[in-house]
């Protein structure tokens, strides 16, 4: 059994439909566990979530009853008459060994404040329980979290722990700054995936400030565990961020200093469902450069290089920030220099502006005539303009003339289908699909033959790719990763550690890719 603490798991179902095969009861979840490698966890109850924290609670501890393996941690709410006083409450959990506390302030409406919850922490401050704060944070541009709350609560306790769980790629601009300040608040990794972020965070702060979470069971499990493998962390920065800082915070809890358990980095051979495969790898969706919205690491072709050479990634197809921005020529002459500066290692799309349609057929003549370039990208959503609009149908009539492919950051219509039937059109993001409502480019797929999806997306649900195989087919899947605004590491873990047959993965990772971008190797 490996050493991996899984700091942020769920039992029991949400309000919301919960797919079946979801590890929703300790024996299904402890069957996970050992089917990823993980060794033990750190466990919530959904009803307390979206029930009541004190049923949820309880039955939290009757349904972890015998499996040593997870560890509770109790949902709490202000003192306002609902539960028992803090010192009271303090005083239950240490009865019951409870060793972590979790507020959601967002999903249970009220305020994290000095005057709503002070009283609390002061309690738990002074019984060192860690606390984990969620702010139901779903993607990562959502503006949920009250980092101005967080920055006053650290200073006024600072003997308490604040793990933020649940944060994405839009953290950096708000907690880099509170780590110059607070040595107390942390961040879990369940959706931390900015590009090599793992390592980006241990040089610059410590790796103890972040700790591993998979998310279970909502979402997979598959993408934290492999970027916590495959990024640039040494042994020492791996064993603290997989489990010794959180075993190091539970040890203390109630007062009791005591020496973690140590916890070595994972034998290769116990976690499989992070092995790379023996097949190349195609990224369909990359970007190049800074761009205004986040925090963007090792963003220019260098950096892509390297994390590409570390996942055996052969070609990334590449997007410039600039061109989905305010200038298409630009941005389109930085993807030719990174195709120029690494052959064979990077795709290029050209990018199109709805916005200056008087110049789109130029460009494309440029790109493709002059530069080298294999597909075409629209990003409707930054540049204001729907896919069916007059203004694009030069592009997509170049598209269906030469059977290019044509990424589509916005809404396909069967009509565009129809009319262009030589074009292939992969709708970006359908990773993001939860799979629980009909999503309209899977529906399309089941009547269009020109029509494929892109995995690319932040938000990865458990059992999501394996419902889109079921409906679309493997042949109709392609694996991006958004990288850099994404790590790929990341991205890629959710094709690794998902349910499927060896034989799909590498349509999924590089056969349907090498297909639609005409590779000779496909």
């Amino acid at each position: 059994m490996n050493n991996i603490f899984d700091a942020n798991c769920m039992l029991g179902r949400r309000s919301i439909h919960t797919p079946l095969g979801t590890p929703i009861t300790a024996p299904q979840l402890v069957a996970e566990m050992d089917r990823l490698g993980i060794g033990e966890a750190l466990v919530y109850h959904g009803m307390a979530l979206d029930g009541h924290p004190a049923e949820g609670n309880a039955r939290l501890m009757r349904e972890i009853d015998g499996h040593s393996r997870l560890h509770p941690c109790w949902v709490l709410l202000p003192n306002i008459g609902e539960m028992p006083a803090p010192a009271e409450l303090i005083a239950q959990m240490k009865a019951q060994n409870v060793r972590a506390a979790r507020l959601c302030p967002v999903r249970h409406r009220y305020l994290l404040t000095q005057a709503n919850v002070g009283d609390l922490l002061a309690v738990l401050e002074a019984a060192r329980i860690p606390l984990f704060v969620d702010f139901d944070m779903v993607r990562w541009s959502e503006e949920k979290t009250d980092w101005r709350g967080l920055d006053d609560l650290c200073a006024r306790y600072p003997q308490l722990p604040f793990i933020v769980v649940g944060e994405g790629m839009g953290a950096p601009r708000r907690v880099f700054p509170l780590w110059q300040r607070h040595h107390n608040l942390y961040l879990e990794t369940s959706y931390y995936q900015v590009h090599q972020g793992l390592s980006d965070v241990a040089q610059r702060f410590g790796a103890g400030r972040l700790l591993f979470g998979s998310g279970l069971p909502e979402r997979a499990p598959g993408p934290p565990l492999t970027l916590l493998r495959h990024d640039f962390l040494d042994d020492a920065e791996s064993t603290a961020i997989s489990g010794s800082t959180l075993r190091h915070l539970l040890a203390q809890a109630h007062g009791e200093i005591a020496i973690p358990h140590p916890a070595p980095r994972i034998p290769h051979s116990a976690r499989s469902v992070t092995d790379l495969p023996a097949h190349p790898i195609l990224d369909v969706h990359a970007h190049l450069g800074p761009w205004f919205s986040t925090y963007i690491h090792a963003g220019e072709a260098d950096g892509l290089i390297r994390s590409m050479d570390r996942l055996g990634i052969q070609a990334t197809a590449l997007i410039a920030f600039d061109s989905i921005g305010p200038d298409m020529r630009g941005g389109n002459d930085r993807v030719a220099a990174a195709m120029r500066q690494y052959p064979d290692r990077f795709l290029g799309y050209a990018t199109v502006d709805p916005n200056e349609p008087q110049a789109m057929a130029g460009e494309l003549e440029r790109c493709f005539g002059q530069l080298g370039f294999h597909a075409i990208k629209f990003h409707c959503d930054t540049h204001g303009y729907p896919a069916d609009g007059d203004h694009y149908r030069p592009a997509l009539e170049y598209a269906d003339a030469h059977g290019l492919a044509v990424l589509i950051h916005g809404t396909i219509t069967a009509l565009m289908l129809e009319s262009y039937p030589r074009a292939q059109f992969l709708s970006a993001h359908v990773g993001g699909w939860d799979g629980r409502f009909p999503h309209y480019a899977v529906e399309l797929a089941k009547k269009y033959p020109n029509i494929h999806m892109d995995l690319a997306a932040s938000t990865v649900f458990n059992g999501a790719l394996e419902k889109l195989v079921e409906e679309v087919g493997a042949d109709r899947v392609v694996h991006g990763s958004d990288v850099p605004l994404m790590d790929p590491g990341y991205q890629l873990g959710r094709v690794l550690a998902a349910s499927l047959t060896a034989a799909d993965k590498e349509k999924i990772l590089y056969r349907n890719a090498a297909r639609l971008f005409g590779l000779s190797n496909a």
